[in-house]
């Protein structure tokens, strides 16, 4: 007869491979068939890092030790390819006051920021916040998350920043083991007040986009009015005039998480790095040409320069 196959691979936490077949999960151990033998072996969960299936599905094992006792929590990992591009529902939110463009200072229900995109009807949008962070030693939280690198928050969206934040909040309120003070830059973010949220890449790559474009500017701002002008003229201007600073960085970081198996047919293939370790897609302009790229960053890696967004 004809061995079976063998489509799973179970990956430890000291990096060791087991190709077979997986046939039971339990709350303590994982049985698993390999090659040629008609008997299960069995594994501790907390030796696990994650469970890759044939099906192209991937379980990752979380530890959290909680006293003297190891308890284990399972997380769904972003197989390759599952990251998404979502907008914000604009109908739930309430309707600005007015309608605004971009490079208006916006100040309402106790949210100010900069408008840098508006919906058609000018009465939504997203904002940026004057202050740029992580740009002035002494003043740097370390990392985006403190804990273990191979745990997947879930954070995948590449569009919508806010959406990440949510899955942020669920995250923490599910995995209470990994608390507050673990996420240094979000607790920066917190402290701007409800609502602000670390953009994702592509709204990150839309902001690149804007301040370079040039415009004949007719808007709030009577010094900039019928002049040909690069957009970041303008919000530099208003970030200035509201205490905040420039917003030049060449590089800066986004909440889209990537977890890649990698490899030159890999989704996100300028990403792929290491499976087990969790990444964030970076924005960076490189070379003389100013060319605008994304590079993977571990998530424990700090002083990256951050901005913070928030809708209205």
């Amino acid at each position: 007869m004809a061995a079976e196959a063998l489509a799973d691979t179970i990956v430890t936490r000291k990096a060791d491979t087991i190709e077979c077949r997986v046939t039971e999960i339990s709350d303590d151990i994982v049985k698993y068939r390999k090659a040629g033998e008609d008997f299960d072996r069995e594994i501790r969960r907390a030796e696990i890092f994650k469970i890759k299936y044939d099906n192209g599905m991937e379980d990752l094992f979380v530890n959290s030790v909680q006293g003297s006792d190891a308890q284990t929590a399972v997380a769904q990992a972003p197989a390759e390819g599952s990251n998404v591009s979502t907008e914000p529902d604009w109908q739930s939110m309430t309707s600005a006051s007015r309608v605004y463009n971009i490079g208006d200072w916006y100040s309402e229900n106790g949210v100010e920021g900069i408008v840098i995109w508006t919906t058609p009807d000018g009465r939504h949008g997203r904002l940026l916040h004057p202050r740029k962070f992580n740009a002035a030693s002494g003043r740097r939280p370390p990392a985006f998350f403190t804990g273990p690198v191979n745990v997947a928050i879930g954070m995948t969206d590449t569009s919508n920043g806010h959406a990440n934040l949510m899955v942020l909040r669920r995250f923490m309120q599910a995995n209470p083991q990994f608390t507050p003070d673990m996420f240094p830059i979000q607790a920066v973010i917190d402290g701007l007040g409800d609502g602000w949220y670390l953009p994702s890449i592509d709204e990150l790559k839309y902001l690149d986009a804007l301040r370079s474009r040039k415009v004949v500017y007719s808007g709030e701002h009577a010094n900039f009015n019928g002049k040909n002008v690069c957009w970041h003229k303008v919000i530099n201007h208003v970030s200035k005039a509201h205490g905040g600073s420039k917003h030049d960085d060449y590089y800066s970081l986004s909440s889209t998480e990537v977890l890649s198996d990698g490899g030159a047919n890999a989704s996100l293939a300028s990403l792929f790095g290491d499976p087990a370790v969790a990444q964030y897609c970076l924005l960076k302009r490189e070379g003389t040409d100013e060319m605008l790229t994304t590079k993977p960053i571990v998530r424990n890696k700090g002083y990256i320069p951050f901005y913070a967004f928030h809708l209205f």
